[in-house]
């Protein structure tokens, strides 16, 4: 992905525009397993962040779909996806996929959930 599809998706205002960056690239990179071009100058964060920005935003609804497919075919590149995903994006993507949604489901049927904890830099 070039640097200027990615900044038109960080802007997340023109949703016709993001929509048809994501389906190329996602018909690009259909069967792409690595993105070195998303190395250096945090082009992989801003992408990453962008694209979950979206899914945070109902007023991006119409892209959801799009996102998580982009968001699939990226996480096929191991490079730095333990540092990228934290625990906000996991419950994100779990509410969009309508895991939330559980009727008549107790609490002690469930299995517990443990996420390993991991230190959390932010660099500016």
């Amino acid at each position: 992905m070039e640097d200027d599809e990615i900044e038109l998706i960080s802007g997340g205002d023109k949703l016709q525009e993001v929509a048809q960056v994501l389906q190329e690239f996602i018909r690009k990179n259909e069967t792409t397993f690595t993105f070195p071009n998303l190395n250096g100058n945090n082009k992989r964060v801003i992408l990453w962040a962008a694209l979950f920005q979206h899914l945070q935003n109902k007023a991006s609804a119409p892209i959801h779909t799009l996102c998580l497919a982009a968001i699939r075919v990226l996480s096929r590149d191991k490079s730095e996806l333990e540092n990228l995903i934290c625990e906000k994006w996991i419950t994100t993507l779990i509410e969009r996929a309508g895991l939330y949604n559980f009727v008549g489901i107790n609490e002690e049927s469930m299995a517990p959930l443990e996420l390993p904890q991991k230190e959390i830099a932010i660099e500016h």
